[in-house]
């Protein structure tokens, strides 16, 4: 997630220039983050919104949102391999329907209670230097002395994935000595509650 500010500032800097502003949403987007993008969250308006993955609950969609402005391309002239699905279409529209029907605020809810365990967790682990996140879209960064835990990362990666190789190296890049947790907007609050019994394994 960005720092506060630097949002605002990447819009700004784009209206100076003429450039549109183009947020990849793919991730972050439909309710994960506790609004239906996570650019919302600092009151951003892109030019261009690139969604896909959750858009229709893993069906295979991808969808570009835009200004009218920019959407001015006759039809046909843009084209997509799984463009038409209407399978894939009739789960993105019940998709938007569940989360306008409560998942969204559940996501933020969840995403608020999360954190805060997952805090409370950290004030006890000298290797978590920090939780942040938003709504269930959430970092642990690790640090041992001030300096990114590499080897600790590494070892979290082989207990998850039970395999050193099977993550890729620029997963593993991206997300430095963070571990993203990123969850669905429909979980409960009874999902986090063996972060109790489990904690002690950091």
């Amino acid at each position: 997630m960005p720092e506060n500010g630097f949002l605002g500032g990447l819009r700004r800097l784009c209206d100076r220039h003429g450039i549109l502003l183009v947020a990849d949403e793919v991730q972050t987007g439909m309710g994960r983050t506790g609004k239906m993008f996570a650019c919302e969250h600092w009151g951003i308006v892109p030019d261009i919104i690139c969604v896909a993955k959750g858009v229709a609950s893993g069906l295979p969609l991808g969808a570009i949102i835009a200004k009218a402005g920019v959407m001015d391309w006759p039809a046909s002239k843009h084209t997509s391999t799984f463009g038409g699905n209407p399978l894939s279409c009739a789960a993105a529209l019940a998709t938007i329907d569940v989360l306008q029907g409560g998942f969204i605020e559940n996501a933020a809810a969840m995403g608020k209670l999360l954190l805060r365990r997952l805090r409370d967790i950290a004030a006890r682990k000298p290797l978590i230097h920090e939780v942040r996140g938003r709504g269930l879209l959430i970092g642990i960064e690790l640090a041992r002395n001030g300096k990114p835990a590499i080897a600790e990362r590494e070892a979290l990666w082989k207990r998850r994935c039970g395999t050193d190789c099977c993550c890729s190296a620029e997963a593993k890049a991206s997300c430095g000595c963070a571990r993203r947790w990123s969850s669905p907007p429909r979980k409960s609050a009874s999902r986090w509650k063996y972060l109790k019994t489990r904690s002690t394994k950091f």
